[in-house]
């Protein structure tokens, strides 16, 4: 009875009396949880479950596995280097480096409010622009001054005139507008097309790079204006590994 509740719970019905060497990788894959599942664990281990499947059987099992965390209610301890899969599949994340512990959150607050530049770069892709704070809320980019609400106490607290930090803003959250609107001019260097969209590069005067996503067709060496909201925004303090 047992056996019968868990190749329902992983959708193996019909493939009962099959050795799992006659199955595809996915369902080798449900095979394994059906294995683990059906001693009721109170903590279900999984470490890189899904990481020999293709593209398309590893989205179907993220969902699979988002499913029956859902129905068996218990805890998953999930151990992943590919960040999308961290960011559909978790409730918590604990991102690691060389077994020290950058960061502990959301998905939501780890994408939204990383750390350092380190969680940022390795949870999605991100730039990241140097800015001076100058006091009441202001803040100067390039030769541009703007209002800039200081909200990360952390950073309020540290902060004192003429102090730099890095402010860290997400492709798609970069804009393309008219150059006499934009917060920085750049020109195109690269174009990669991604089926919904582009994922353009370019370099900024002082020789930053940017990286953006849109659905306007640009050339390289198009000069562009970018600017974004500063809501969208993340402050990063400095600190010895981010310089």
């Amino acid at each position: 009875r047992k056996a019968k509740e868990a190749i329902e719970l992983v959708g193996l019905e019909g493939s009962e009396n099959k050795y799992p060497a006659d199955l595809s990788g996915g369902m080798q894959q449900r095979v394994a949880l059906a294995r683990a599942i059906v001693v009721k664990p109170s903590i279900l281990l999984l470490d890189e479950p899904l990481s020999a499947l293709d593209a398309k059987v590893r989205h179907k099992m993220q969902e699979e596995l988002k499913r029956i965390h859902n129905e068996l209610k218990i805890n998953f301890i999930l151990v992943t280097h590919d960040q999308e899969e961290a960011l559909r599949l978790s409730d918590q994340i604990i991102v690691m480096s060389k077994g020290k512990i950058e960061q502990i959150g959301s998905p939501r607050n780890i994408y939204e409010h990383p750390n350092n530049s380190w969680v940022a770069n390795f949870i999605g892709q991100a730039n990241f622009i140097d800015v001076t704070y100058l006091g009441n809320e202001k803040i100067k980019i390039g030769k541009q001054t703007f209002h800039y609400p200081i909200t990360n106490k952390e950073l309020e607290m540290s902060m004192v005139r003429n102090s730099d930090f890095k402010l860290m803003v997400r492709p798609e959250d970069v804009e393309i507008c008219d150059i006499e609107d934009a917060f920085l001019e750049a020109r195109v260097t690269n174009i990669l097309y991604k089926g919904t969209l582009y994922e353009v590069k370019c370099l900024t005067r002082d020789k930053t790079e940017i990286t953006l996503h849109t659905n306007q067709h640009l050339k390289v060496n198009d000069k562009i204006g970018i600017k974004w909201n500063f809501k969208t925004a993340s402050p990063i303090l400095r600190k010895k590994r981010d310089k």
